[in-house]
C-alpha cells in the first residue's frame, strides 16, 4: 500500500511508549504525526527503517494485530521529494530485504515519473473511477440475480439518502 500524506502516529507513539518504559516522561502530545516526524529525518529518495506491529513497542491495536495471523503488514516511510508517503507490504515481503529495497526502489521511482505520486496509482486510479452506466447496469444484474435466487434486495438507509433528493 501507499499512503499519500499519511496522518498516523503509529511511530511517535511507539516512541513515546518506549520513553515512558525507560523512565522518562512520555513525549508531549502536540499533534505530531510520524509524517511530520520522517520529514526532519529523511534527505529526499531515502526511506525510513522498517516497522512493525513487532517493534512498535505496546501496540495501540492489538485486537486488530491478532486477527492478521501470519498476515501482518510491515512499513516504511518515504522521502518521495515532494512529501513523505508511508509504504505498507505483506509479512512475506517484509521478511526479505531485497525486496523491501526493491519495493522502495519501485516507489521512488513511480513518484519521480509522477511528479511526487506514483504515476502507476494515479493512473490505476484513473481506470478504477466506477461511472453512472456501469453502476446502473451491475445493480440491475445484481438485483436480477438476488430475485432469481429468492433474495429480496433492499437498499440501506444511507443509499436510499443518496437517491433522494433535499432541499
Amino acid at each position: 500500500g501507499y499512503v499519500s500524506g499519511p496522518g498516523s502516529r503509529d511511530v511517535v507513539n511507539g516512541l513515546s511508549e518506549a520513553r515512558k518504559l525507560s523512565g522518562e516522561p512520555k513525549l508531549e502530545d502536540v499533534g505530531l504525526t510520524d509524517a511530520a516526524l520522517f520529514s526532519t529525518l529523511l534527505a529526499p529518495g531515502q526511506r525510513s527503517p522498517l516497522f512493525s506491529a513487532e517493534n512498535l513497542p505496546l501496540s495501540c491495536y492489538p485486537h486488530i494485530l491478532e486477527e492478521y495471523g501470519p498476515h501482518w503488514i510491515a512499513f516504511f516511510y518515504l522521502n518521495a521529494g515532494s512529501e513523505i508517503a508511508r509504504v505498507e507490504v505483506p509479512a512475506w515481503v517484509a521478511s526479505d530485504p531485497n525486496l523491501v529495497e526493491l519495493v522502495h526502489g519501485i516507489c521512488l521511482d513511480q513518484a519521480r515519473k509522477g511528479r511526487g505520486y506514483p504515476v502507476a496509482l494515479a493512473e490505476a486510479h484513473e481506470r478504477a473511477i466506477v461511472r453512472e452506466p456501469d453502476r446502473q447496469a451491475f445493480l440491475s444484474l445484481l438485483t436480477r440475480v438476488a430475485v432469481q435466487s429468492g433474495v429480496r434486495p433492499t437498499a440501506t438507509r444511507k443509499a436510499l439518502a443518496k437517491r433522494a433528493r433535499t432541499v
